[in-house]
């Protein structure tokens, strides 16, 4: 991996400031930009090393999303002899992609951290769906990034100005046509990354992430696949996270395809990806409105009146319900957290009085 001085890859004033107090004790700065397991590959002052956390990090975080992740900035140990580092602890993070883990269990997973702006990459194909979009939206703003719709291989289509114009129903910011196979096919999206600031790439296997970093880069930095012929899905290219610095000196974060996408914060994200919905359901003559049945509801007002579409309430109406039971979820854990400290510290309590206690569970 080439080397990198700390200020390329996003160091800037306020995480110095922040890092001042470690630096004084005698620790080093560094930035996750691979992550496996508890393997980290970090970029230091020493170039790109290898890094584990300490055995206190592991024990005593609560959760996977508590431990490093792609993009962190982290406070390390450094043993130069042997081009290694041991990682004590994360800075604050500014920013993150999140959702809930695939599976059952109520866990938070952190895709990346500290973005600037996120490319969210669709394409104009039968990959193409409105609805997964909102998705990525509501992801993206609840970590306070700023999103970024890139709509990739327009050429297989007659008419990307009808998608985007689709995109804009749901989203007022900028909107990004791109062909990552043609020379000037990525113009615009390079004209939006600046030097020291970090970017990140999402979206759905098959969409084109890869190529498009490839073109970036003007060179075959990650391999690309073709598509499925008989739905348009695509194969995992990028099977793990990537954090990766442009010729033009942006810091890039490429992410593998999302098939689960259910947001973790979502709730601070919704006013903002349906805002439209979120001002009508302001209006409706009940606060506790659940926007189904209620009398007065404006939001049932306007979708008789065609204001908007069914697809979208149906989306919004999705969405509430599914934060909702992971709101309930979360509850659950931490209450069952709370109870097994409580336990603990009952155990130390006996402990202290008579050292041979044990405690049965049974």
């Amino acid at each position: 991996m080439e080397f990198h001085s700390l200020k390329t890859v996003g160091l800037d004033d306020e995480w110095q400031r922040l890092f001042l107090p470690f630096a004084d004790q005698g620790y080093a700065l560094g930035r996750v930009a691979i992550q496996e397991r508890n393997q980290y590959k970090v970029y230091s002052s020493l170039g790109f090393i290898d890094a584990q956390v300490t055995g206190k990090y592991l024990y005593t975080a609560d959760s996977q999303a508590e431990l490093p992740q792609v993009g962190d900035w982290v406070v390390m140990m450094l043993f130069e002899d042997e081009n290694k580092g041991i990682i004590s602890e994360c800075l604050p993070r500014r920013t993150k992609i999140s959702r809930k883990a695939a599976g059952q269990r109520t866990d938070e997973q952190v895709i990346a951290a500290n973005i600037d702006t996120i490319f969210i990459i669709t394409s104009a194909d039968a990959n193409f769906n409105l609805r997964r979009l909102e998705r990525y939206l509501l992801m993206v703003t609840a970590g306070k990034a700023e999103p970024v719709i890139v709509l990739n291989k327009t050429d297989l289509t007659d008419s990307p100005e009808t998608l985007i114009d689709q995109i804009r129903s749901v989203f007022s910011g900028t909107v990004l046509p791109a062909f990552a196979l043609q020379e000037n096919g990525v113009k615009g999206l390079r004209s939006l990354i600046q030097p020291g600031k970090t970017y990140a790439f999402v979206g759905s296997s098959g969409v084109g992430k890869s190529s498009l970093i490839n073109a970036l880069f003007g060179k075959e930095l990650f391999l690309t696949q073709d598509i499925r012929q008989g739905d348009g899905k695509g194969r995992h290219t990028t099977t793990r996270r990537h954090m990766v610095v442009l010729p033009s000196g942006g810091v890039l974060i490429d992410t593998p395809g999302m098939r689960e996408l259910q947001p973790w914060e979502g709730q601070s994200g919704t006013a903002e990806t349906f805002s439209d919905l979120d001002r009508l359901a302001k209006q409706c003559r009940f606060k506790d409105c659940s926007h189904r049945t209620e009398i007065g509801c404006a939001i049932l007002e306007a979708l008789e009146t065609k204001s908007i579409e069914q697809d979208r309430y149906d989306s919004y109406m999705r969405l509430l319900k599914e934060q909702a039971f992971l709101e309930n979820r979360k509850e659950e854990r931490e209450n069952k957290r709370q109870w097994e400290k409580s336990i603990g510290k009952t155990m130390k309590q006996f402990r202290k009085i008579d050292p041979k206690y044990k405690f049965l569970d049974r």
